[in-house]
């Protein structure tokens, strides 16, 4: 059973201390405290009061925050703590350079549509494995959003991050690699391996 938030005073007064969620940008609780009221029924009254509005505050608050401020005031300094620090720093110049597409608009608002569109863009600049990476970087930013409630859905997520592909190595033919150990010096190769060849040799004997 939950507790009775309206406390009693010595005095013989109300008061309640309200938590009212967590702030969208820097995640800390947020609690207020009222007091001085003559009666309970007084004091339930201004505590239901401040709890509706503040949901109606927050959910404008979160409706309003820039993808700016969420990633650089909250995912960065939460992510900071998730990784390593040389991973952390590696990343954070590739989530601003490439996150700032998005800078201008809220965290609410971003659609697949622009997801995709800053996806192809990308793709005239860099190949489809980097991108692969910065997409998955992304989509990590906006399952943090969804946690903390500024956004209702993961844009980047449900269109889809581009096909890696695998890296090609092209290993010389037989005939290749005898044109180029043609053009070595072989002698010092010989030399080495007549030199070990006799070490062997001669600790085998001791």
């Amino acid at each position: 059973m939950a507790k009775d938030p309206i406390k009693k005073a010595g005095n013989g007064t109300y008061y309640f201390r309200a938590n009212l969620g967590y702030h969208p940008i820097t995640g800390k609780q947020i609690q207020k405290y009222r007091s001085g009221f003559t009666t309970k029924k007084e004091a339930r009254e201004e505590y239901s009061r401040l709890i509706l509005s503040s949901v109606k505050e927050l959910d404008e608050k979160k409706k309003t925050v820039s993808f700016q401020t969420f990633i650089e005031e909250t995912y960065l300094p939460w992510y900071k703590t998730q990784v390593k620090e040389s991973t952390y720093l590696n990343r954070y110049s590739t989530i601003q350079k490439h996150f700032a597409y998005f800078y201008k608009m809220t965290t609410d608002e971003i659609e697949p549509i622009h997801v995709q569109s800053w996806q192809l863009e990308l793709a005239k600049q860099f190949s489809p494995n980097y991108i692969h990476v910065v997409q998955g970087l992304l989509s990590l930013a906006f399952d943090r959003a969804l946690v903390l409630g500024i956004a209702k859905k993961n844009p980047s997520r449900m269109i889809g991050n581009i096909k890696s592909k695998k890296t090609q190595v092209d290993f010389w033919t037989l005939e290749e690699f005898q044109k180029v150990i043609s053009l070595l010096y072989k002698g010092d190769y010989y030399e080495h391996y007549l030199f070990v060849g006799t070490v062997y040799d001669w600790n085998a004997d001791r």
